[in-house]
């Protein structure tokens, strides 16, 4: 099976409109994520959109996926697979995969860099965490300048 590394997070890919293998189906009996992507010419590999599910099978196999007609307008060419028990785990995955690439058919808006870089802590991605901080610290600072200062120097203009 084709895997794809998403951040460092090793998932099967599941071509689109191809029947399944009995090994690629049996991937999709449990709890997980998913990326719904679209590979360019180059190979590289675009996400559409992330989910989490309780039964990936469910969710995945058939048309009743409210994305799926959008994600084909999108091209989307496969969906990419990993099977995660813990659903905290599985929550902060899809956090910092929504962080990280911002999906253009996600309908939630994309994660804070805080609560992306809580996200990233908790599962061990550390270069995600210090992106997500850097970029809080900058929009923190953006954020201040113009504003007066909270405090008063009282020493100020003596020599």
């Amino acid at each position: 099976m084709s895997t794809c590394n998403w951040l460092g997070v090793e998932a099967v890919m599941l071509p689109v409109g191809q029947p399944l293998t009995p090994r690629q189906r049996h991937l999709l009996d449990g709890r997980g994520n998913y990326v719904m992507a679209r590979v360019d010419g180059a190979g590289l590999n675009y996400a559409l959109y992330t989910g989490i599910a309780e039964d990936l099978a469910e969710r995945l196999l058939g048309d009743d996926h409210e994305k799926w007609p959008r994600a084909q307008e999108y091209g989307v060419t496969h969906v990419h697979v990993v099977r995660i028990d813990d659903g905290a785990q599985s929550r902060d995955l899809e956090t910092v995969l929504r962080y990280h690439f911002a999906p253009p058919l996600q309908d939630q808006p994309r994660p804070l860099h805080a609560t992306a870089f809580h996200a990233a802590n908790r599962i061990g991605m550390r270069d995600v965490a210090i992106r997500a901080l850097a970029a809080h610290a900058a929009a923190e600072a953006t954020r201040r300048v113009g504003r007066p200062r909270p405090y008063v120097n009282a020493l100020a203009g003596v020599r």
